[in-house]
């Protein structure tokens, strides 16, 4: 492979790292403004039953709730810090962004 060869994989490599990281960044944005707003009523949620000490199944469940909801914002982390474009297979055939390979 020549010179030229060589930079023009460089660039499309370059533009699909930017489009991932572009596309992440609007992602995590888009996710994360929803999500605190659900961080705050289930943490209200969470207070009143506490205070009243009525179900312990509810305060499980909502617990189970905080505890899905601190992985989501965990993914949107990783995805702000992607810095490089490294995919993975995926079912069907398909081709997605290795999240974690490419935040390292």
């Amino acid at each position: 492979m020549g010179t030229s060869d060589d930079c023009d994989l460089l660039n499309q490599e370059q533009e699909r790292l930017k489009g991932a990281i572009e596309m992440a960044d609007s992602i995590c944005h888009e996710i994360n403004q929803p999500l605190q707003a659900i961080v705050g009523y289930v943490q209200l949620l969470q207070m009143d039953i506490e205070a009243t000490n009525v179900d312990d199944e509810l305060l499980r469940k909502i617990q189970s709730l905080m505890k899905e909801i601190d992985r989501i914002s965990g993914i949107t982390r990783k995805l702000a810090t992607i810095n490089k474009y490294k995919t993975k297979r995926y079912v069907g055939n398909q081709t997605i962004i290795d999240i974690d390979e490419s935040c390292k």
